[in-house]
């Protein structure tokens, strides 16, 4: 039987005693960072000046405000030019400065780029930075705002032109990341950043447990580092000393029981049972509820905070099978009932159930759909839908996530997991309706005070698979989904749970969990700021500049116990007894948090694995009730001796939310299932592009793989095996974009769509990378093509958009899809390699790019290999159609599925990103001196091939059909196999349809 904590006694020790061994630890400290040492600043600068250039970055800084690098050319000199190499994300450069100085104090600047990346940096060639005010010494390069700063080689050169001034001297520059190398070795002692990060190391430990309190000795230990105090003076092992008593004052208030006066509420729902099993955070309903987390104690229970007494709501005992699995509860507004669902028995499906508070009125909300065994046999034999995760709706009704969707994860060549989406239905379980089209999982939706939907989505577009773990709202009635937080994120941490945190309109809490292990969604709570124009988290616990409740960054752990690294899969980085951190993909060892429930805004309920010892899931009793705040402190609330305590919510009733307004909606529209956005300047956001250049605009949907588009995909073990974008996408049309920027067309409804921003020639240049879902006969308006939702237009527009002028543009096929040039005539386009691409390189290519000694070792025959053809992997695998984003593994550079899914800004995807597509336009390109590839093509043939490399290397033009190589001959065991269904080219109704069609099956 587990023993709760409540006091933690400390023994009587001096103070003397305890200020000898501080400075003792103190002293161990300091030679652990001595034997220890990280990159120095300068040592890391270096690479820049060595004389190689590598064609990447040879430094790397952290994620800092104004990030720099500099360079000490040891006396003033007149200086000629200086150039910059630049090959990795040239964006990160945008509005960079130079400037000059003579004593290193006293700064000049002397030249500030605009806002587009610095052009000239490709191909080994570097950009030159004109000098206005010639002369300096020291020369600083440095990124205004907070960001990355890398570079290849930096190059300061005399008058004359040719001698290279900075090649070999002292550098430094503002920090540095995970990502620096040693390129020279100093002696750390001897360098005044040497000695600061060498006292920053030895503090870390200790401080990163201090919570809120770190901040005053931060404070402190910034002061001993400007005054340049040597790390053997005695106001180190002091300040050490007293940093080490606040953490024994922390440790003992951390297990102090909650007091019967400490919460201004009486009671608290919530659920007892085992942890899930699961081994993904989205396999909860596939494979967490294994047959040992059956048990009748399985409940909802309520505590009562004043007399510490606990009675049970409903017990599994009550419900069918009488040992049924509890997920997740919601709490009525009135706080008299309770929302769960609920398993039977591990072959079951979950259903929404109801009970009253006092026991009563125990009632099944959800049923099976009716077309149940058809769901199950497109799916497998045996297999059921889930209802999972009600919440109360403002009008009575109830939201859901629901498998009814028939839309399953990539994870698995034969698609056994399957992707939750939205739904909403009456109080009494009928009129059920889909409220959400994503392709991949969406979970938890709560009710915001201003009666929106906020929910978890995860989702890619041309992303990686671990990114993009996304909080999202919409109104309930599945109108104007709108992204809060996420979408730049370029992180691996999920968002799980998100609630809103009470008195504020643009702040919530979450669970910063793993993509797996699971469990049940479990790792670090944090706080969002969905507000700020700054859309990346702070820093990690382990690095330096991590203070507890930070407030400079949107997102903050405030449970530094544990975190998700953003680089690193699998598992959590948790905080050991002697103040380091250690990666451990399997969960065995560390606290962990979950279903944070704010009861103000520096305080929440918590589920909290308090013994670090505990299997992350494999302790029934793992899980206990806490009090935490955003200061550090741990408060005990309760815990059962057999079973763990989850979804922590008090008894209070709140306000409903006031009906939500309706969002503007044409009736005529809804009858042909469609929609109409208005946008008001496509060029608003879209940095470096001239006003006027972006000429269309191409929809596109996401398309999601159903459970009919299963069995023939073996023996694809998992979607990364396939190296390249899995994901197809269907083009419905094109709409064109007024001068001004405006633009004013339909989109299909009940979709999830996303566009590119397209030039004269219908080349992209800017892509969105997440999609929106329109209710049928909604209007929606925006004001640019921006990577952010809380982006503000400019103001100065008085004049009605040019678009508005007229109805609205009906998508329409682009010129290569014409009658007239050979095409269809039709606006939905379906992209599939074999059949659009192939036949152009066979015409044109193959006769130098033939088998047998291609021209430049580019082979480009259409020979079938186990996934693609021979050259759709020559082109993928030389990345020539342009940067090639990978759900997991690429051709070339192996895992990229944590590494993608930051905002980027124009022509960094697609055409204009493409060598392929340089080579193919453009007379003066090198490889067009001695054949001038340019004329290869017709125009048309090259907005087939651009349509596609704008595709992000999609190959098949659907889920649907059988693609591996053993299917292109008759097969003897099925006579009725047709080799012709072999990467078979669907139409566009098909690979949009919901049902497979004949030929796959």
């Amino acid at each position: 039987m587990r023993i709760v904590p409540h006091l933690l006694l400390i023994a009587a020790v001096s103070t003397a005693a305890l200020a000898r061994a501080d400075t003792a630890v103190w002293q161990a400290e300091l030679a652990r960072a001595r034997a220890q040492r990280g990159i120095l600043p300068e040592e890391d600068a270096a690479g820049a000046v060595d004389g190689n250039v590598r064609g990447r970055f040879s430094f790397h800084t952290g994620q800092d405000e104004n990030p720099f690098w500099q360079v000490d050319l040891g006396e003033s000199y007149s200086l000629g030019r200086v150039a910059v190499y630049n090959p990795h994300r040239p964006e990160r450069m945008a509005g960079f400065k130079l400037l000059l100085s003579d004593d290193g104090a006293q700064w000049r600047e002397t030249y500030e780029h605009d806002e587009t990346p610095p052009v000239g940096v490709g191909e080994g060639e570097p950009f030159v930075v004109p000098l206005a005010e010639p002369r300096g010494r020291f020369v600083r390069l440095q990124v205004p705002g907070r960001m990355w700063m890398h570079l290849d080689e930096v190059q300061v050169f005399a008058p004359d032109g040719k001698t290279n001034l900075a090649l070999g001297k002292p550098v430094t520059q503002s920090s540095t990341s995970q990502w620096s190398t040693r390129s020279i070795r100093i002696d750390a002692e001897q360098s005044r950043a040497g000695q600061a990060a060498l006292a920053r190391r030895a503090f870390e430990p200790l401080l990163r447990r201090l919570g809120a309190a770190q901040r005053e000795f931060h404070a402190e230990l910034d002061a001993l580092i400007a005054a340049e105090a040597p790390l053997d003076d005695p106001g180190w092992a002091d300040l050490y000393a007293r940093a080490a008593a606040a953490r024994r004052e922390l440790a003992a208030v951390a297990r102090t029981p909650i007091g019967p006066d400490s919460l201004t509420f009486e009671e608290i729902v919530f659920v007892k049972r085992r942890p899930y099993s699961s081994d993904h955070y989205y396999t909860d309903i596939d494979n967490g509820t294994s047959p040992d987390r059956f048990d009748p104690r399985n409940g909802i229970y309520v505590f009562d905070v004043r007399t510490g007494a606990e009675r049970p709501v409903v017990t599994a005992a009550d419900l069918p099978g009488g040992k049924g699995f509890i997920g997740k509860i919601c709490l009525s507004f009135d706080a008299e009932k309770v929302l769960f669902d609920f398993r039977e028995h591990p072959g079951a499906g979950f259903r929404v159930w109801e009970v009253r508070l006092d026991g009563t009125g125990l009632r099944q909300v959800s049923f099976p759909p009716a077309d149940e065994e058809e769901k199950a046999a497109r799916w497998r034999r045996g297999w059921h839908t889930d209802d999972i995760h009600p919440a109360y709706l403002p009008d009575g009704r109830i939201v859901f996530s629901s498998t009814r969707s028939e839309h399953t994860v990539l994870c698995g060549g034969s698609s056994h997991l399957v992707a939750p989406t939205l739904h909403r239905m009456n109080a009494d379980g009928t009129g059920v309706e889909q409220l959400s089209w994503s392709p991949v999982s969406e979970f938890c939706p709560v009710v915001l005070d201003d009666g929106r939907v906020m929910y978890h989505r995860w989702e890619y577009v041309d992303k990686g698979a671990r990114v993009a773990k996304t909080i999202w709202a919409m109104n309930p009635d599945g109108t104007r989904t709108q992204e809060l937080y996420g979408l730049a994120d370029d992180t691996t941490t999920v968002y799980m749970y998100p609630q809103p945190i009470p008195g504020s309109s643009h702040r919530l809490v979450a669970v910063g969990t793993a993509h797996f292990p699971q469990g049940g969604c479990l790792g670090s709570i944090m706080l969002i700021d969905f507000g700020m124009d700054l859309r990346v988290r702070g820093p990690d616990p382990d690095q330096p500049d991590y203070v507890q409740g930070d407030n400079r960054y949107p997102v903050v752990n405030i449970t530094p116990e544990v975190f998700v690294e953003r680089r690193t899969e699998p598992g959590w980085h948790f905080l050991t007894e002697d103040g380091k951190y250690v990666h451990d993909r399997e969960g065995r060892r560390g606290h962990l948090f979950t279903h944070p429930y704010p009861i103000n805004q520096r305080e929440f309920l918590v589920s909290y694995k308090e013994d670090p010892s505990d299997h992350y899931k494999e302790a029934p009793s793992a899980y206990a009730l806490y009090l935490i705040d955003t200061d550090g402190a741990r408060r005990f609330v309760h815990a059962d001796p057999d079973l763990s305590c989850w979804h922590p919510t008090p008894v209070v009733a709140r306000p409903v939310p006031p009906p939500h307004a309706k969002a503007p909606h044409d009736g005529e529209l809804a009858v042909t299932n469609q929609a109409r956005c208005i946008l008001t300047n496509v060029h608003e956001g879209m940095e470096g592009i001239a006003p006027g250049e972006v000429k269309w605009l191409r929809i596109n949907e996401a398309l999601p793989r159903y459970w009919s588009t299963g069995r023939r995909w073996n023996p694809s073990l998992s979607s990364s095996s396939w190296k390249a974008a899995l994901w197809p996408r269907v083009q419905w049309g094109v709409v064109p974009v007024e001068e001004d920027g405006s633009a004013h067309f339909l989109v299909p409804a009940n979709r999830s769509i996303f566009f590119q921003a397209l030039d004269a020639d219908f080349q992209e240049l800017q892509r969105e990378r997440t999609y929106v879902n329109y209710m049928p006969g909604e209007e929606r308006s925006c004001t640019g093509c921006h990577g952010q939702s809380n982006r503000t237009a400019s103001v100065g527009i008085t004049s009605l958009p040019a678009a508005l002028r007229r109805p609205p543009s009906v998508p329409q096929p682009q010129p290569c899809d014409l009658d007239a040039h050979g095409g269809d005539g039709l606006a939905g386009q379906v992209i599939h390699y074999p059949t659009d691409i192939q036949p152009i390189l066979d015409a044109h290519c193959v006769e130098c790019h033939g088998a047998k000694d291609p021209a430049g070792d580019l082979r480009l025959t259409g020979e079938i290999t186990q996934f693609y053809n021979t050259s759709y992997e020559e082109l993928a695998s030389k990345e020539l159609a342009g940067p090639i984003i990978s759900e997991f593994t690429s051709f070339g550079r192996g895992d990229q599925g944590n590494y993608n899914g930051a905002y980027l800004s124009p022509k960094q995807l697609g055409s204009h990103a493409s060598k392929l597509m340089a080579m193919l336009t453009d007379p003066d390109h090198s490889k067009n001196a001695e054949n001038d590839h340019s004329r290869i093509l017709t125009p048309l043939q090259r907005m087939v091939l651009s349509r596609w490399v704008d595709s992000n290397y999609q190959f098949y033009g659907s889920y649907f059909g059988r693609q591996h190589p053993q299917w292109v001959d008759p097969d003897p065991g099925n006579p009725a196999y047709n080799p012709a269904d072999f990467r078979r080219r669907p139409t566009f109704q098909e690979a949009t349809g919901f049902l497979a069609p004949e030929w796959h099956r």
